[in-house]
């Protein structure tokens, strides 16, 4: 009697844990060793293209869902939420997709957050200032006079002469 009633008790907890992941971000750390096997996830952050940065959130989360412990009492759903944190300390949240698959990750619009302490730096001096504008050149084409006056260029050339 006593271990049908540990036995529920454990049932309960596992079934209200359960429903808290639901409501929550998959948080995944690209600094984790587990996910230093990939340059993608190591070498991507704030200024990569939002194409690679999707790459590397679904690697990610394929090394997640791969992991024993993941597998057996994480069971990642189309439709939940990973929190990214890439090694540069940067954030962005994706959708699940699919399960199965090699870009199941889904960047969610707005939600990509820069590293603490920014990303630009301090921003420099300002520099010097720049040149007098544009000139072009006198001729595009060799010896020809020069036809680009206002419109677009033109010219002949002549190939393998």
């Amino acid at each position: 009697m006593k271990g049908c009633f540990i036995l529920g008790l454990l049932m309960g907890f596992l079934f209200f844990s359960s429903q808290a992941h639901a409501s929550q971000y998959i948080k995944i750390d690209a600094s984790n060793p587990v996910y230093a096997v990939s340059d993608n996830i190591r070498e991507t952050g704030f200024n990569s293209e939002v194409e690679l940065r999707a790459a590397a959130a679904s690697i990610a989360l394929n090394i997640y869902m791969g992991s024993l412990w993941n597998a057996a009492f994480n069971k990642v759903k189309k439709g939940d939420a990973i929190e990214m944190t890439y090694t540069d300390g940067s954030k962005e949240v994706y959708s699940v997709e699919c399960v199965v698959g090699s870009l199941c990750a889904v960047p969610l619009p707005g939600t990509q957050m820069p590293p603490p302490g920014g990303v630009f730096g301090s921003g420099g001096d300002g520099g010097t200032g720049g040149g007098g504008g544009f000139e072009p050149p006198v001729s595009n084409w060799g010896d020809e006079p020069s036809t680009c006056g206002r419109g677009p260029c033109t010219g002949t050339v002549t190939v393998g002469g």
